[in-house]
C-alpha cells in the first residue's frame, strides 16, 4: 500500500485500486470518506493504520477472486 496526499487528498494505492480519500481527525477518530462503485463509502476509526491495512486487504482479496472468475471463465 502506498499513501500519497495531494491538495488535502488522500490517494491510497491499494494493488490495482486507487482510492482519492478525504481524511479528517476531531478528538482522537479518523473520517474517511470515498466514493467506489458510484457509492459514497464513510468509515470512522479510532486507528487509522488498522483501518488501511484491512482496506488493503479486502481490495487485494476482492482482485485475487475477480482474477479466479476470469481464469474460470477462460
Amino acid at each position: 500500500m502506498k499513501i500519497l496526499i495531494k491538495n488535502k487528498k488522500w490517494n491510497v494505492f491499494l494493488g490495482n485500486t486507487v482510492l482519492e480519500c478525504d481524511v479528517n481527525q476531531k478528538e482522537g477518530i479518523f473520517f474517511i470518506k470515498f466514493e467506489y462503485g458510484n457509492k459514497i463509502v464513510k468509515i470512522k476509526s479510532k486507528n487509522i493504520d488498522n483501518t488501511l491495512r484491512h482496506l488493503e486487504e479486502v481490495f487485494n482479496e476482492m482482485e485475487i477472486h475477480k482474477e479466479l472468475k476470469e481464469r474460470i471463465a477462460i
